[in-house]
């Protein structure tokens, strides 16, 4: 309210009556200001968004499976299984071998016991035809009309001798290690522990001639039995022509117990 001169005044206030009392007893709530609010425009979801919402409001409405199928256990194989696999995979491979030997070669009997005690009569072995012949192969030989299997000791060109049980070929002692067990057998019987198991003889013992100069001649032979008290060979027959040769022998066959190579 305005004063005659111009100054303003306070208002006649009755602190009885006065609102703002009501307001504080809570009797009258002030009014708010309603602002003005922008409202802001939805977007428009886009093509893809429909999509990702369809697909996941159809997975929300598929029930959860209880059962789930089990997966089929892992198949153990056995211990007997695993063993009749490798014995199949053995026997397949012995008859594999067996088939390449009998086609490649050729099998006797023995007939004589001039190889025991590694070989002795009616034993069957293997034997390969037309093949190079080396020191110390056993061999097939036709001695005098019949098949019999013996030793090569001397080689075409060798100059050889044989002294108390002691090979020398070309100056050089050769250890004959295939005689071991008969060696043995032969000095534990009784009156040969001095005696030698191979007579003495060199290769003009053999050839009963001086124009060999004492090497043996070209495609010629010394042979010998490794049972060297039974075996008739070039001590008695003299040298082996190279064509009486008909093969190496290999392997035993028969009896099964000593199936193996011939050493």
């Amino acid at each position: 309210m305005n004063k005659p001169d111009g100054k303003k005044s306070l208002p006649d206030m009755d602190m009885n009556h006065n609102p703002v009392w009501d307001v504080l007893d809570g009797k009258v709530m002030p009014e708010k200001k309603a602002k003005n609010k922008t409202k802001v425009k939805k977007k428009k979801p886009s093509e893809m968004d429909e999509e990702i919402d369809y697909y996941f409001s159809e997975l929300e409405k598929e029930e959860p499976k209880e059962n789930y199928e089990e997966e089929a256990p892992k198949r153990k194989i056995s211990f007997s299984t695993l063993f009749y696999i490798i014995s199949g995979i053995l026997v397949v491979l012995i008859m594999s071998l067996l088939l390449v030997i009998v086609l490649n070669y050729d099998k006797m009997t023995v007939s004589t016991n001039a190889m025991a005690s590694q070989v002795v009569k009616s034993d069957q072995v293997m034997y390969k035809p037309d093949v190079d012949i080396n020191r110390f192969n056993v061999v097939l030989v036709d001695n005098n009309g019949k098949e019999d299997l013996l030793r090569v000791i001397g080689m075409p060109g060798d100059r050889l001798e044989m002294k108390n049980d002691v090979l020398m070929i070309n100056n050089a002692i050769y250890d004959e290690v295939y005689l071991k067990e008969n060696y043995v057998d032969f000095k534990l019987q009784d009156n040969n522990l001095k005696e030698p198991y191979t007579t003495n003889f060199s290769v003009a013992d053999i050839s009963k001639a001086k124009d060999h100069n004492n090497f043996v001649p070209e495609n010629q032979y010394i042979l010998l039995g490794d049972n060297r008290g039974k075996a008739s060979d070039s001590r008695i027959n003299g040298f082996y022509d190279k064509s009486a040769i008909k093969g190496i022998v290999v392997m035993k066959i028969w009896p099964l117990s000593d199936l193996g190579p011939i050493e």
